[in-house]
């Protein structure tokens, strides 16, 4: 009973703390940027950043610190760990200036931006900041790793109750609760989900698509993770893709979401953020984050499935009811997509063929997953494209598949259209051929 009213006492505390702002705390933080111009003949940059603050809004600067120079980057990761007192009172702004070193003459300056130190500490420590010319700068906390203490045993509850906890110490302790899986290599799976995108439609909201890029280690070269489906009209959207990922910590991993409208054969940027995988699996594998240009985020591990009780074993009066087949339980199909002998369209050549990618569910509208690459002058082609399909066989689910060859000067070929039950296609064993206008497109397992 002692413990239930300590946890209660713990609790009322706690969210009394989070319902107001935090007034001070000592910052420790990092400093990364994304998308800088190049400044140098040849290569990239060599990026360094000038960190300064005002208070009160004096006009005279206390220089904090300057990160190191790293070589030949855009996309600069800086390990410095800069300390700060905020003291919400005084009114702190950060300044910060970003320069291309130069060993023969005067450094390039590369762009600078202005931080608000309580935006930054109101937005959980974590804050992206356009740059004054090209690119921005992302500022976000150092999550210290702390053993927690032995527990206390046989200790009357008069002595060991808390006093009460500073904002400071109930944000520490959030950052500190680590996952068991935080340093161990693990296949991570995500949905994503925006809020407050921007209307680039003139006749109704967004059509907003994601896709997902990440890098690892010192690298800056982006691979691609794979592309959400588009959904119609939504400025809050929820997309219903799984990614899969393979997360290694040793691995300085970072994922990129840009967020797009879809108008056809173009699309205008909605907004884009860099997010370090390591930070997502520490903070329990949920995490929204604001983006460039417009709207919220949020990256969270999907909600699994329970598992459905079995009923009771019938009683010996009762005769057992009749063995009724029970569908498959539901599933994440993976596939990718062929073609073989398609139609030649071009005059000079062969076709230069690409499928365009929609499922249906139920008696939902049909939703365009996305294109695959697109190869010149084939008549027969592999398409590397992985889609991931969420299969309920209790629910009727299609998919169609345009088959397209692409013209430059002119609107896109049709060489056939065709659709399959997906309940078909896992009868089939993942393992399935249509027929075109002319040759065939197959759908098959991706392992």
């Amino acid at each position: 009973m002692a413990k239930l009213v300590l946890i209660s006492l713990l609790v009322v505390l706690v969210a009394a703390v989070q319902a107001a702002p935090i007034d001070k705390l000592t910052l420790k933080f990092k400093i990364s940027a994304r998308d800088l111009p190049d400044k140098d003949d040849l290569g990239t940059s060599d990026p360094y950043v000038e960190l300064s603050y005002t208070e009160d809004n004096a006009k005279e600067e206390t220089k904090l610190g300057t990160t190191s120079t790293l070589t030949d980057t855009e996309n600069p990761d800086w390990g410095d760990v800069f300390t700060f007192e905020f003291v919400r009172s005084k009114r702190q702004r950060f300044t910060l200036r970003l320069y291309d070193e130069d060993n023969l003459r005067e450094d390039d300056k590369i762009g600078q931006v202005y931080v608000d130190v309580a935006d930054f500490v109101d937005k959980g420590q974590h804050l992206n900041a356009n740059l004054n010319k090209k690119g921005y700068v992302i500022l976000e906390t150092v999550i210290p790793v702390v053993t927690p203490a032995p527990p206390v045993q046989n200790t009357p509850i008069a002595s060991i109750l808390p006093v009460t906890p500073t904002p400071a110490a109930v944000l520490a302790a959030q950052q500190q609760s680590l996952p068991l899986n935080a340093n161990t290599p693990t296949k991570l799976q995500f949905k994503l989900s925006a809020k407050d995108l921007a209307n680039k439609d003139k006749t109704g909201a967004s059509d907003p698509f994601v896709e997902v890029l990440y890098t690892e280690g010192e690298s800056s070269k982006q691979k691609k993770l794979g592309i959400s489906e588009i959904i119609q009209d939504n400025n809050n959207p929820v997309w219903t893709k799984v990614f899969e990922f393979q997360y290694d910590p040793a691995k300085n991993q970072k994922w990129f979401f840009e967020v797009r409208d879809s108008d056809g054969s173009d699309s205008d940027g909605l907004g884009e953020v860099w997010v370090d995988v390591k930070d997502y699996v520490t903070k329990g594998q949920k995490i929204t984050v604001n983006m460039v240009k417009t709207g919220l985020l949020t990256i969270e591990a999907p909600t699994p499935i329970k598992p459905v009780a079995p009923p009771p074993p019938p009683t010996k009066a009762t005769a057992p009811p009749p063995t009724k087949s029970t569908p498959s339980p539901i599933v994440d199909l993976r596939f990718k997509l062929s073609v073989k002998n398609v139609e030649d369209k071009d005059i000079l050549g062969t076709s230069d063929p690409y499928i365009k990618v929609y499922t249906q569910t139920g008696s939902e509208k049909e939703v365009f997953v996305g294109n695959t690459q697109k190869f010149q002058d084939l008549e027969s082609v592999e398409f590397p494209d992985i889609y991931t399909f969420t299969y309920n066989p209790a629910v009727k689910s299609t998919f169609r598949f345009l088959v397209l060859d692409e013209d430059d000067n002119r609107s896109d070929d049709e060489l056939g259209n065709v659709s399959c039950d997906v309940a078909e296609y896992v009868k089939s064993g993942q393992d399935l051929t249509l027929s075109l206008k002319k040759g065939t497109l197959t759908v098959r397992k991706a392992y």
